[in-house]
C-alpha cells in the first residue's frame, strides 16, 4: 500500500475538528476532505470515493453504510467507543477499525470524580444561595452532607475509565464496590477491589457512576432507580441511552433520588431537556472526554493510524483484529 492518492474523509463535527490530524495526513501525502456527518446517507456518499475514514460518535455506520463502501479500508474513531460502529459487519467486509482508548481515560474519570464532589458537597446549590445572598441559609441547606470516608461509590463497568475512576474515589478515602457483566469477580478482585451484584450496588451506593458502552435497552430504568437510596446519586459519563430518562425525570419529581450527574443525555445537544428544570441535576455538555492533551493525541493517534495502515504498518489499537490476516 501506499500513501499516494489516498483520501481521507474527517466527519466528526468540523466545528470541533483540530488541524492537527489534517496538518500531519498533508504532510504525510493524503489529500483530506472535511464534512460533518450524522445522516447515513449523506455519509454513505460521501465515503463512496475514500481510502479511509476519521469519524466521531454520531455518525452511523451501520450495515448499509459499511456494505457501500466501494475503497475504504479503515474507520479510525476519534475516541473510545465504538458503538455507532456495527464492528461485525466492518469485520465481515474486511475494514479495519481503531480507537484511542488511552486518550481520555484519565480526564472522564477526573470529570466523573469531579461531577461526585460537586454532588458531595453541594458545590452549585451552595454557589447560587451565596450569589443571592441568603447567607443565613447556608447551614441549613449543608444538613445531609457526609464525609466522603462514609460514602460508597457503585461503579458499573470497569475498564480503564472504571479503574481510574475506583482509584480515584479510594484515594479520596470513600469505599467502592464494582459490578461488571464482562469481568469475572476474581479479575475484579485482582486489582484489591469488590465485586458485587448490579442489585446490591444499586442499594448500597450513595453514589450509581456508569462507566460502561452505549445499549439499544437503558441499563437504567424505573426498576434499577426504585432500587437505589433516597439520598444516591447517578453519575453517567458514559453514554446518554444508558439512562430512561422519563424514569429519572420521575424520581427525581418524587424525590426517590437526591439527584443527578450526566455529561451525556439521550439526545444531544442537550437543548430545552426537562432536566435542566431540576437544581439537583447537573449538566455538563459531553464534555468529560476533553482535555488540551487529549485533544492532541486523538488527533495523532487517528491520523497515525491512516499512515500506517497505507506504509505497510499495523496501526495501533485495532478493535477488530481478525481483519488483520486480510490486509
Amino acid at each position: 500500500m501506499s500513501v499516494d492518492d489516498k483520501v481521507i474523509l474527517i466527519t466528526r463535527q468540523t466545528s470541533e475538528v483540530n488541524s492537527v490530524e489534517e496538518e500531519i495526513l498533508n504532510n504525510a501525502g493524503f489529500k483530506v476532505m472535511k464534512k460533518a456527518i450524522t445522516d447515513e446517507e449523506e455519509l454513505i456518499n460521501a465515503a463512496k470515493q475514500v481510502d479511509g475514514i476519521i469519524c466521531g460518535s454520531r455518525e452511523p455506520f451501520t450495515e448499509r453504510v459499511l456494505g457501500s463502501f466501494e475503497r475504504c479500508r479503515i474507520i479510525s474513531r476519534y475516541g473510545i467507543g465504538v458503538d455507532n460502529i456495527d464492528v461485525s459487519v466492518a469485520t465481515k467486509n474486511g475494514v479495519l477499525v481503531t480507537n484511542v482508548p488511552d486518550a481520555s481515560s484519565r480526564e472522564v474519570a477526573e470529570h466523573t470524580v469531579s461531577l461526585m464532589l460537586v454532588l458531595a458537597r453541594k458545590i452549585v446549590l451552595m454557589n447560587k444561595t451565596i450569589r443571592s445572598n441568603q447567607w443565613k441559609k447556608r447551614r441549613s441547606l449543608m444538613s445531609g452532607t457526609r464525609k466522603l470516608s462514609k460514602l460508597t461509590a457503585g461503579i458499573v463497568g470497569f475498564g480503564r475509565i472504571g479503574r481510574n475512576t475506583w482509584k480515584y474515589v479510594t484515594a479520596l478515602g470513600m469505599d467502592a464496590v464494582v459490578y461488571d457483566s464482562f469481568i469475572k469477580p476474581d479479575a475484579i478482585q485482582s486489582y484489591n477491589a469488590k465485586p458485587v451484584s448490579f442489585n446490591q450496588l444499586l442499594t448500597t451506593s450513595d453514589f450509581v457512576v456508569l462507566h460502561v458502552p452505549g445499549s439499544d435497552k437503558p441499563l437504567i430504568s424505573s426498576k434499577e432507580l426504585a432500587l437505589m437510596k433516597k439520598t444516591a446519586y447517578l453519575v453517567n459519563s458514559s453514554r446518554g441511552n444508558l439512562v430512561d430518562e422519563e424514569a429519572l425525570i420521575k424520581v427525581l419529581e418524587d424525590g426517590e433520588i437526591a439527584g443527578a450527574a450526566l455529561d451525556v443525555t439521550a439526545k444531544e445537544p442537550t437543548i430545552d431537556n426537562p432536566l435542566m428544570d431540576f437544581e439537583n441535576v447537573i449538566l455538563t455538555g459531553h464534555t468529560a472526554f476533553y482535555s488540551d492533551d487529549a485533544e492532541e493525541m486523538l488527533s495523532t493517534e487517528t491520523a497515525q493510524a491512516m499512515i500506517d495502515l497505507f506504509s505497510g504498518k499495523l496501526p495501533r489499537n485495532i478493535v477488530n483484529e481478525t481483519v488483520v490476516n486480510e490486509i
